[in-house]
């Protein structure tokens, strides 16, 4: 999405929006108001799926889709500047939020076919800044716009149920399935996961 829109090299901003605008009364380009009703529409998306942080800049910035103004495609990239400054390890956090919710269940059913309890399950993970959000209480109030359903990542590690460790990356096996990855590397992650037969 940053990069679609120009925005993957641009400076972070700490806040979504920052001031009060009003209905534009210059013309609005054709092209501006087609990249401006794509961007807004997909910031909309987010905001009712993974991020509600931004769902008010998101509904302002919705009010003016049929005749945006320069400052509303400026105020629509500021938004894209915080995403940016917030992203990576909130959506770690939630990838770590899916990832608990399939070892929890292969738990249970490692259990009841072994008739027994298992201890916790072992989460690799190469995100320091999630590791602190799960292992820090303090953190909560810092990251209150992430739905509350994801908290229970935490919940569960306090009961023992899962354990996290940090992975680096160099040695995180997982980087084929989410990563374009150089072809040597590759085959190196490919080999150690014996996916394929190694050729002599």
């Amino acid at each position: 999405m940053l990069e679609k829109f120009g925005m993957d090299n641009a400076k972070e901003s700490r806040v979504p929006l920052s001031e009060c605008m009003k209905q534009g009364k210059e013309e609005s380009d054709e092209e501006l108001v087609v990249q401006y009703q794509q961007l807004v529409g997909q910031l909309l998306y987010l905001s009712t799926t993974v991020r509600p942080d931004i769902a008010h800049a998101a509904s302002v910035l919705s009010r003016y889709m049929s005749k945006p103004a320069q400052e509303h495609w400026k105020a629509a990239k500021r938004v894209l500047k915080y995403l940016k400054g917030t992203r990576t390890h909130e959506a770690e956090y939630m990838a770590v939020s899916a990832c608990v919710k399939e070892a929890l269940w292969i738990r249970n059913f490692l259990g009841s076919l072994m008739n027994g309890t298992w201890d916790g399950i072992l989460i690799l993970n190469d995100n320091q800044a999630t590791l602190r959000m799960i292992n820090d209480l303090n953190s909560v109030s810092r990251s209150k716009h992430i739905d509350i359903q994801h908290h229970f990542v935490r919940e569960r590690a306090v009961r023992g149920e899962v354990k996290f460790h940090y992975c680096p990356t160099d040695i995180m096996l997982a980087d084929y399935l989410t990563k374009i990855l150089p072809s040597s590397r590759f085959e190196e992650i490919r080999d150690a996961l014996h996916v394929v037969k190694k050729q002599e």
